[in-house]
């Protein structure tokens, strides 16, 4: 009876804490509708735009709705219905809108017949100066703050630059052959070969000038860099990278050093990989131009940067690369080496601390998965400078990399997921914003390398020794643009473009552009049309007239005509890269002792570097300009100054004798009255019809165009100096070489140059110095646009 007594008084106890909803909610139903009145109604007589904050307001918002974000856009548009406001009709579109093309990817790829696009192209011609240089469209420089924001990125923080228009051939034969024929297009007198033993494991890149077959030291191409895969057989790949310049005349040159002939009909149609094949010694050479990316971080935050933006892939994951581990199984433990050494980056302050040029692959995530809301400056865990930290060599398992397999580069290029798929992905399955969705883990993996770049700078400097170092990266093809989108994402500052990578291999004192190669000629070529071009579209009395100012060659570098004036009997020239050579006779002019000037061919030039002395001024507008022999009062007039402390110049040429003026009056005043005769003949001639005709006739028009032409060209002979005048007698000091650039050097905080003596003309320097004892030589420079002369400190550069 109890225990009946004890459930029912349960039951109440739970019937007494439940309730019945409809009847509870319908009992309280005037109180929610006034409190959903209450909050559905806006109290404030502000409109949407107005209640914004100021960050998010735009001028134009009350008659704009698209200038509102897309959240508000709706309930704007209510307000200004409700309001009576009619919509006004829309305006006609623009002649630019309507001009626009109807499909835009069409348009695009008609553009890029004529010059190749680098994959970052659109992102670049947003925000930088794009120009056609050797068949591509290159970012030429930012519009931004650019010249001292670079320096500052590569000393302080990290700098990246796309150079993907650096072409790669890939040569595929037996080492021995390989070793036998590329010898020929190298010396050892310059450095390490393409064979080096240090090279053809595949742990570092190597960097060499090439020369055509058996001609060394003549006939110079390029400077190169290459990269041999890692692997044990006697089967060796090497990809080459060249300037765009000097890829025609490299590849020309190895097709016909390795005897091969094309295995593919190339006149038939656009073929992406051109192979060459020689069967009787099984070489083979495929052309690898514009399937590879390669984006250059330089500073002390590129270790950071990529640790960042780069995450190892799951090899458990259902991807080629698991595909990949199965069937090369030796590549499971080489995938765990790249793992261990990836995870060190993190705890090192800069690639300084890496082994110098080391090759380093990686298996990575889609650098879009990764996620960033802001910009932000990552540092490493380790700041401090540590040696016990030091990576001094990089297994060999660790440069081993998918990406050399061209079948499976085509593969990831092929099954890349679009970006308009993986956002629709992103929008169904997505949970949180910043969280990535689990479909993400599936995306397949990317193969990149990494190449360390670092001690780059002049042996001579040792205050740049650590300026430059950084990262390339080798990306495939295809994910060109977010890997770039990605770096920058996660800290890397664009300000770089081909006016910026000079900057940087200025500071180092590196001249990519060495006047005796392919690429220096066709160079040196293109800034003197360039300059020719400016100059002639200034009006006569702004021009500078170069036959009083005494300049023979204002906008070209004439080495040949003046190593002949030097020594006659000399129809070639070339740059002296004895590495021992130079040494000694740095040694020589650093100490002022004497040098057996024998051993160097007459028709050498002598790489140096100028600087000046803090008292004079060297103006960093001195490309093309004159390097001059000081005679003896020179000399001790420039100590005269250094005591005295005084910024004047050492000497001022005289003004020449302008032969030309006279001829130039009178031929641009018979110019000018021929065309006055010319337009008054066809204006009585259109009198006369006009008289018997009833109707409008207009004036014929004229037919002067190649008259013109002839008269501009004659024109132009006469400003410039003739071709024929001396070239060492130029001026009042004798010219024994010239300048090739100059520019500002942050490092040193003056204007600094480089430029190339003759053998000859040093050997008449250091001559003169020997009269005064202790003294160490120095030059005369002078810009074409000055006649003052100044004096500059030098040393040869190597």
């Amino acid at each position: 009876m109890s225990k009946e007594k004890g459930e029912s008084m349960a039951d109440k106890k739970r019937k007494s804490e439940t309730i019945n909803i409809i009847r509870h909610v319908g009992d309280r139903l005037t109180e929610l509708k006034k409190i959903y009145n209450d909050v559905n109604t806006r109290k404030s007589e502000m409109l949407i735009h107005q209640l914004l904050p100021n960050h998010i307001r735009r001028r134009g918002m009350s008659h704009n709705p698209k200038r509102l974000p897309k959240r508000y856009r709706a309930a704007h548009i209510n307000q200004m219905q409700k309001s009576g406001l009619e919509n006004k009709p829309k305006k006609r579109p623009s002649r630019k809108y309507r001009r626009r093309p109807a499909n835009l990817m069409k348009e695009y790829c008609r553009r890029k017949l004529k010059n190749v696009w680098l994959e970052t192209h659109i992102w670049h011609a947003k925000r930088f100066k794009m120009k056609d240089l050797w068949g591509y469209k290159v970012p030429y420089s930012s519009t931004n703050k650019r010249y001292r924001a670079s320096y500052k990125a590569i000393k302080s923080h990290c700098l990246i630059q796309d150079i993907s228009y650096y072409s790669c051939i890939e040569v595929t034969g037996e080492l021995p052959i390989l070793t036998e024929r590329l010898s020929k297009i190298a010396s050892k007198d310059c450095g390490l070969t393409l064979t080096a033993k240090c090279y053809l494991n595949g742990t570092r890149e190597g960097q060499a000038t090439v020369f055509k077959k058996d001609s060394y030291p003549y006939n110079a191409i390029a400077q190169i860099s290459f990269i041999w895969k890692q692997n044990d057989e006697s089967r060796k790949t090497i990809w080459i990278f060249v300037h765009p310049s000097a890829y025609k005349e490299l590849l020309k040159e190895l097709i016909e050093l390795f005897e091969t002939v094309s295995v593919q009909n190339l006149k038939s149609t656009l073929i992406r990989n051109p192979k060459y094949l020689n069967s009787a010694i099984n070489v083979e050479i495929i052309e690898l131009k514009d399937t590879l990316n390669r984006y250059r971080l330089t500073g002390p935050f590129s270790n950071s940067v990529i640790t960042k933006t780069f995450s190892m892939a799951d090899k458990n994951q259902n991807t080629w690369l698991k595909t990949y581990i199965n069937d090369n199984p030796h590549y499971a433990a080489s995938y765990e080496q790249q793992v261990a050494i990836y995870d060190s980056l993190r705890n090192t302050s800069s690639a300084f601390e890496y082994q110098t040029s080391g090759v380093l692959s990686l298996i990575v995530t889609d650098p879009r998965t990764n996620r960033l809301n802001a910009q932000k400056i990552f540092r490493t865990q380790n700041d401090s400078f540590n040696s016990g930290n030091y990576v001094l060599n990089i297994p060999k398992t660790a440069s081993c990399s998918p990406l050399w397999n061209k079948e499976l580069r085509d593969e990831i290029f092929k099954t890349k997921l679009p970006n308009s798929e993986l956002n629709k992905l992103r929008n169904e399955k997505q949970l949180l914003p910043a969280v990535a969705a689990p479909f993400e883990k599936t995306l397949q993996p990317i193969p990149i390398i990494l190449i360390q770049r670092g001690h780059l700078s002049s042996l001579n400097d040792r205050r740049s020794n650590n300026l430059g170092d950084g990262w390339d990266i080798i990306v495939p093809a295809g994910y060109g643009l977010s890997t770039w989108l990605s770096l920058i994402k996660f800290g890397a500052r664009v300000v770089a473009g081909f006016e910026e990578e000079n900057l940087i291999m200025n500071e180092m004192k590196v001249d990519i552009f060495q006047p005796d190669t392919v690429m220096g000629i066709k160079e040196y070529e293109r800034i003197g049309i360039d300059e020719t071009e400016k100059y002639f579209k200034k009006p006569p009395n702004k021009r500078i007239n170069y036959r009083k100012f005494k300049i023979s060659s204002p906008f070209s570098l004439p080495f040949m005509k003046l190593i002949n004036e030097w020594r006659k009997g000399t129809d070639d020239f070339y740059i002296l890269r004895n590495k021992s050579l130079l040494n000694e006779l740095n040694v020589a002019v650093h100490k002022s002792t004497d040098f057996n000037f024998d051993k160097i061919d007459s028709n050498a030039l002598i790489p140096i570097f100028m600087t000046n002395n803090g008292e004079y001024r060297m103006s960093k507008d001195c490309n093309f300009g004159l390097i001059c022999l000081p005679r003896c009062r020179d000399i001790k007039r420039a100590l005269e100054l250094d005591y005295t402390k005084t910024k004047e110049p050492i000497l001022i040429e005289e003004s020449g004798h302008d032969e030309t003026e006279g001829m130039r009056k009178n031929v641009r005043f018979n110019h000018k009255k021929l065309l006055k005769r010319l337009r008054n003949r066809r204006v009585k001639a259109k009198r006369k019809l006009q008289a018997v005709s009833e109707k409008f006739v207009k004036i014929q028009k004229s037919q002067t165009k190649d008259m013109i032409e002839k008269y501009f060209k004659d024109m132009c002979d006469l400003w410039l100096p003739s071709k024929s005048s001396s070239i060492r007698h130029q001026c009042s000091r004798e010219v024994i070489g010239y300048i090739s650039k100059s520019y500002f050097r942050f490092t040193d905080g003056k204007v600094c140059a480089i430029g190339y003596l003759t053998c000859d003309g040093l050997k008449a320097l250091m001559d003169i110095f020997k009269k005064f004892k202790k003294l160490k030589p120095f030059v005369l420079t002078r810009a074409t646009n000055s006649k003052n002369y100044f004096k500059a400190n030098f040393h040869v550069n190597f």
